[in-house]
């Protein structure tokens, strides 16, 4: 039951008008049981796994607040251990051995032939790290209510592929009773709409293209490989971005913020800047308890100001960035193209932060204006070009492939193939419609919504246009979400 069937929205549909029937004081064990019976018609055997995890972890916190100094320190580093260890099992294809011999299959599994772990538990795996680090913190309290620390972790918008919830900002939620609101009803309902469209119209249309050649990259030609980059660029965003939508708009309508992990990354002005706008809560997750322990670490190591004639604090910087995006390449795979994915993030990363005094100055010399239209045009297309490159390590089969599709889209030409002209135009007039609707958030609205008017009518045309397109143009059998296998 993926967010773009049909199960999906009787159920959510169904599971809306009881969570809003039953008495408030209960809305939270209808909400987990909802979300029980959500990731049972996905992965029904793994659910299991899931509450030993949320026992473990539930009474390993209050053990954990009553602790200090090494004591607290050794336990910490204990569940860190445990709850990884969970993720490094993926590796050794653990899970299908381990259900074998139980004749359980993986029929229902949108990625039966690549996922060897259940669906959503990196996901569920960080929330539960980032509710323990910040009980170790003091920033919070342990949970008193199980009950209400298992729906945190289940809750089933967002259990699948996030947002990465911190404890502060949506486990307190779930002690709040909620009321019926129109307002959240038709906010949700119009983001959930949005998320429909980008998933359904634009990244399912542009996976026909891009699937189609990747598939078999050494048979095109540079002008077809060019493109197929930048097509793959708008799907893994229109998929994600889609998926999160849904999830935001899900929520909402049930009373829920969750937070959104897209803030238009495509108009980013760096590499610095598209992390702070791409995945936010797996990349403050990556910050905050990866890469500022690793600069802390490092800063208490190296006491002199420079070494080798290179600064102590760029020193520190490049090696917690590069340790970091190695650690999430590797998460995304054991393939050597995902980490290749994550040290190119790491080199460019790093080469900014050395160059930004130095193009400062070019800035000045030759009289350019930080804050000019063109200068700030031509980073956007800079920043974007450079992400989509190191995407094509994500999405190649090899290495080797990888540098062939690059190289082969700068120095080839040719006539672009495409295998259907109807769907090649769905995916350039999808394209455009996205950029349009993100170019008014981003200069002029900010809002998540695509469309806002003061007309009432004039809105919901906007939204029954949307669903009409959806019912008529997107594709009703496409891929599962791409973020499902990691």
């Amino acid at each position: 039951m993926t967010f773009t069937s049909l199960s999906f929205i009787g159920f959510f549909f169904a599971t809306t008008v009881l969570y809003y029937t039953v008495p408030q004081r209960f809305q939270w064990v209808f909400l987990l049981v909802a979300s029980n019976i959500f990731y049972f018609f996905i992965m029904p055997a793994f659910l299991p796994l899931l509450w030993l995890l949320i026992l473990i972890n539930f009474f390993a916190a209050k053990k954990l607040d009553t602790l200090t100094g090494e004591r607290k320190k050794g336990f910490i580093i204990l569940l860190v251990i445990f709850n990884i260890g969970l993720l490094v099992l993926k590796y050794f294809k653990f899970f299908p051995q381990f259900f074998s011999p139980l004749d359980i299959h993986f029929q229902q599994d949108p990625f039966a032939e690549t996922v060897l772990f259940p669906v959503g538990l990196s996901y569920f795996i960080f929330t539960v790290m980032s509710y323990l680090f910040e009980v170790k913190a003091g920033h919070i309290k342990p949970e008193n209510h199980l009950g209400i620390f298992a729906t945190y972790l289940l809750f089933f918008p967002k259990i699948v592929q996030g947002p990465i919830e911190r404890p502060q900002s949506c486990l307190t939620q779930f002690h709040d009773p909620k009321s019926l609101s129109f307002d959240n009803i038709t906010e949700g309902s119009k983001l959930m709409v949005w998320g429909f469209f980008k998933k359904m119209v634009i990244a399912d249309r542009l996976g026909i293209f891009v699937n189609d050649i990747y598939s078999n990259p050494h048979q095109h030609n540079g002008t077809t490989l060019a493109v197929v980059i930048i097509f793959f660029s708008f799907q893994i965003y229109a998929d994600f971005s889609g998926y999160t939508d849904i999830a935001l708009g899900t929520a909402k309508v049930l009373g829920f913020n969750l937070t959104n992990n897209f803030r238009r990354p495509f108009f980013s002005t760096s590499i610095k800047d598209f992390w702070q706008r791409w995945h936010i809560t797996l990349s403050f997750w990556l910050r905050d308890y990866i890469f500022l322990p690793l600069a802390y670490f490092f800063s208490r190591k190296l006491k002199k100001e420079t070494y080798l004639n290179i600064k102590t604090d760029q020193i520190i910087y490049s090696g917690a960035i590069f340790i970091t995006f190695f650690i999430c390449g590797v998460w995304h795979g054991k393939e050597p193209t995902f980490m290749l994915w994550g040290i190119s993030f790491a080199v460019l990363l790093i080469w900014e932060r050395m160059m930004g005094k130095p193009f400062k100055k070019l800035r000045s010399l030759i009289g350019i204006s930080k804050n000019s239209g063109l200068h700030k045009t031509f980073k956007i297309f800079l920043t974007f070009i450079l992400v989509s490159l190191i995407m094509v390590f994500f999405r190649s089969e090899t290495v080797s492939d990888a540098f062939y599709i690059i190289r082969k889209a700068f120095s080839g030409g040719g006539t672009i193939y495409y295998p259907d002209l109807q769907c090649f135009l769905y995916c350039c007039l999808g394209i455009g419609i996205l950029m349009t609707v993100e170019s008014f958030q981003e200069f002029k609205t900010g809002s998540p919504l695509p469309f806002i008017s003061k007309s009432w009518f004039r809105e919901q045309f906007v939204y029954a246009v949307l669903v009409i397109a959806i019912l008529l143009t997107g594709v009703m059998q496409g891929d599962a979400f791409l973020y499902m296998k990691y």
